[in-house]
């Protein structure tokens, strides 16, 4: 917190300064919510320029990324209806209580999730929506959050979701987090958390707290802690549906909130964006539900509404010795020659980088899309990814103001919703690895999540077995020991009585036989 404190008027008159002239020479189309709020929250400027550690420069582009992000996510248009009502009842994620230094607490419960059982995208908009509601709550202060690994297993820890709120806290929500807390971490996950670690800012590692039932009292008092945590806390988690006033309200440090959650309108968005400098959007790689669109084979064919290949090869960066680009190629080939919006998502958003991810094809004409991985992604694990060309045709109305747009996006949901033909085109990833690159990156050794998965899984068979029998064993020597100490406490109580009673009896007769020869003597004395 030292550091937000130690930012300037200065500083952030100069954050709010280079923001206003970037967006006025580019006309992004920035949701005004976002708009006003850079004008209006001041500790969220102060977060920005403490996660660039002052550097005014990074911090300029930190903030104009992130509400390039926000538009393309549709962050001030996400609430509880946009996400399946089951996900949102499991408690997988939730606010309560605060922290020792009066932060908010976002409460995971590991085992409410298990990896592969809900879809990726539903994750995302599950943990931007805790992190919305939370900010809002918080008035753009810093909160801590508690991954609480009672009871998991294997099954419970998902690497894909957690790196994803990793990226978010590096990217989007910059100096949000007081401390990340570990509540009762089973040792056989000690492993994957390892390779977490190697997913932080090196800075944000001290952040990083492992603590039990003894220990938890040093980061959150017993009243805040729940009573499975060893707290006086006895509140059960209930999911209860957020009002709605139909209005969005800016966080400006006054914002509207009911029922813990800031009112919104609704929004049948349904786009996801990854990480990196340019956003990237998730998909499942299946046809768009709302538009009943379907997905068409790569080709060039008078049925295909663009030419794209159905590969895209990955060759070693030349501007960063980590890194691998590549460059897909879209073709209009309408056969009416109709002008198209083009829109590229991928399977795992964490790794890449997508420029541009969204852009106007004419007729007959070529797109680039440029295609680079994040620092340190391994060759091995790229080749299960795939990505996705979404094509809609522009309605001849709407040609002028699609040209002239600031904001496609939005005209691509508004086409996509009208009912217009829409394909799908699916495009797979092969790579040339680098001479050397056996998976590892960034001086760690880069682990395919499946295999670490069974490995562990085995393990944790194994161990349980093992250690199974040998309490099995040491019960049974336990009670052999039990009986045996039993038997020699059954001797030792014989041997004792038996010696008490001999004891006694001598002890009678002694006593008998002094007290006649006491009257004898007493008897002949007297005569």
């Amino acid at each position: 917190m030292e550091e937000i404190n130690a930012v300037t008027p200065q500083q952030i008159a100069t954050l709010r300064k280079n923001f206003n002239d970037k967006v006025a020479s580019q006309s992004p189309g920035f949701h005004p919510n976002d708009l006003e709020r850079v004008k209006s929250d001041e500790l969220w400027m102060r977060r920005f320029i403490a996660h660039a550690e002052s550097n005014m420069d990074t911090a300029s582009t930190l903030l104009y990324e992130c509400c390039q992000w926000r538009k393309d996510f549709g962050t001030n248009d996400l609430d509880d209806t946009n996400i399946p009502r089951d996900l949102l009842e499991k408690g997988v994620l939730f606010i309560r209580g605060k922290d020792k230094w009066g932060k908010k607490l976002l409460v995971f419960k590991a085992q409410n999730h298990t990896k592969g059982t809900v879809e990726i995208e539903h994750l995302q908009k599950l943990v931007v929506h805790a992190f919305e509601r939370i900010e809002k709550e918080s008035k753009s202060d810093q909160i801590s959050i508690i991954f609480d690994m009672t009871n998991t297993g294997w099954s419970n820890m998902d690497m894909d979701f957690v790196r994803y709120l990793i990226t978010l806290l590096k990217t989007y929500y910059p100096y949000f987090v007081n401390y990340l807390v570990i509540f009762s971490m089973p040792w056989l996950l000690n492993a994957a958390w390892k390779i977490i670690k190697t997913w932080l800012p090196e800075k944000f590692v001290d952040r990083v707290k492992f603590q039990d039932k003894k220990t938890l009292k040093d980061y959150i008092d017993v009243d805040n802690q729940l009573v499975e945590w060893g707290g006086t806390d006895n509140y059960v988690f209930k999911y209860e549906p957020a009002k709605k006033s139909g209005r969005n309200a800016v966080n400006n440090n006054s914002t509207n909130v009911q029922n813990g959650m800031e009112t919104k309108t609704k929004s049948n968005r349904a786009q996801f964006a990854g990480n990196g400098r340019t956003s990237t959007e998730y998909s499942d790689l299946s046809p768009d539900r709302a538009s009943g669109g379907t997905a068409i084979p790569n080709s060039s064919s008078n049925n295909c509404l663009v030419d794209v290949e159905d590969r895209v090869m990955f060759r070693p960066s030349e501007s960063a010795d980590d890194e691998y680009a590549a460059q897909l190629t879209v073709q209009n080939i309408s056969p009416n020659g109709d002008a198209l919006i083009i829109k590229i998502k991928t399977t795992s958003p964490s790794r890449y980088r997508v420029k541009p991810i969204i852009f106007v094809l004419n007729r007959n004409a070529k797109g680039f899309v440029s295609l680079e991985t994040h620092s340190g992604v391994a060759a091995a694990t790229m080749t299960k990814d795939r990505f996705q060309v979404q094509v809609v045709i522009i309605p001849q109305n709407m040609l002028t103001s699609v040209e002239n747009s600031n904001d496609l996006g939005h005209n691509f949901r508004q086409i996509l919703h009208s009912g217009t033909q829409f394909e799908t085109y699916r495009v797979n990833v092969a790579v040339e690895a680098r001479p050397g690159d056996t998976g590892t990156a960034g001086g760690s050794i880069a682990i395919n999540d499946e295999r670490l998965r069974r490995g562990l899984e085995d393990l944790e068979r194994k161990i349980t077995d093992s250690v199974g029998k040998q309490v099995t064993a040491k019960i049974d020597r336990i009670e052999r020991m039990l009986m045996i100490a039993g038997a020699l406490m059954v001797i030792l109580f014989a041997c004792l009585s038996i010696y008490l009673w001999r004891l006694t009896g001598e002890n009678c007769a002694k006593s008998c036989g002094g007290g006649v020869g006491l009257s004898s003597n007493s008897i002949s004395g007297d005569l």
